[in-house]
């Protein structure tokens, strides 16, 4: 006898983004047009040859940080900031702060792709510590939380909120994110967890992720009108403009999720992923790769392309 498929909801929205510091400025903001990009501040790029991208403006992760992580708030990069707090306003809208779910029941996926600190973060930790050696540091990493930040954010997460479940940190370039989701989606199907916190963050703009990708002749060059600088279908596009923030959700299982009332936003039906070995930074021409992964995608929602 075959058995049931568990169905998964999203039952929590957590975000930061160049539009908004939260969800709903966040959405806002899109519906109105507004664009995110502008000249970039977080460091200085008066000589650079891309001077603008997606920044967060005015966020602040003390809100977001239980009293016990008060001093690990200077350790972390933007982008983990950002994931820290996303994952906080996720929990909260989901109503699940409030319960007590078995640690074992709850899980944590999370994704993202800048493992480097910035040359500015260096600096800094070069002037707050007498002896620090940023050769040494670059080869065993001296200060263990600020180069493995990304961990230390998704430990931040589980230790917040219980997580004793199931924990995956995906990096996979700029799917990361939604891989993560993908991950989530499955530990839920298998019964590992009833509640998974899922999504991405990410803090693309510094020195040395701006310069690599821009010697690579990917980045927009219209520091004029940055507004108008990521356009890719259109003719005259002349690359992508790079940003950052964190979006994570609260995936649930559907049973567990109707039996406490939750708000349920959507359902996850399917998910599938296609790697493409065509190039180190270029996907195939002909799309195939990603055509594939839509087609799997369907065939696990059990849907079909006309239904879409």
């Amino acid at each position: 006898m075959q058995c049931r498929r568990k169905r998964v909801v999203v039952t929590g929205l957590g975000a930061v983004s160049p539009l908004g510091l939260d969800v709903v400025s966040t959405w806002r903001a899109c519906l109105a047009g507004e664009s995110g990009i502008r000249r970039v501040t977080v460091f200085d790029v008066e000589h650079w040859p891309v001077k603008i991208g997606g920044e967060v403006v005015g966020f602040d992760l003390t809100p977001y940080l239980h009293d016990s992580y008060r001093d690990l708030a200077p350790l972390l990069s933007r982008g983990p900031q950002f994931g820290v707090a996303a994952a906080s306003m996720a929990m909260d809208d989901s109503g699940l702060s409030d319960l007590r779910v078995p640690p074992h029941r709850i899980g944590c996926s999370l994704g993202s792709l800048n493992t480097s600190p910035s040359l500015a973060e260096m600096n800094r930790w070069r002037h707050l510590e007498q002896d620090f050696d940023p050769p040494r540091y670059a080869v065993v990493g001296a200060v263990k939380d600020l180069w493995m930040s990304q961990v230390a954010a998704a430990r931040v997460v589980c230790d917040r909120w219980r997580c004793g479940g199931p924990y995956y940190l995906t990096s996979a370039a700029c799917a990361s994110g939604t891989m993560s989701l993908g991950v989530a989606l499955k530990a839920l199907r298998r019964g590992e967890a009833d509640v998974m916190l899922a999504g991405g963050f990410d803090g693309m703009l510094d020195e040395t992720t701006s310069m690599s990708f821009a010697l690579l002749g990917a980045l927009s060059t219209r520091n004029d009108e940055p507004s108008r600088a990521s356009r890719p279908f259109d003719l005259r596009r002349d690359g992508f403009v790079l940003a950052e923030g964190a979006a994570v959700l609260v995936l649930e299982e559907l049973d567990h999720a109707l039996r406490r009332g939750a708000k349920i936003y959507a359902e996850v039906a399917g998910y599938a992923s296609s790697m493409t070995s065509e190039h180190i930074t270029d996907t195939s021409p002909d799309g195939r790769h990603s055509a594939r992964a839509m087609t799997l995608a369907l065939e696990d929602a059990a849907v079909q392309p006309e239904q879409v």
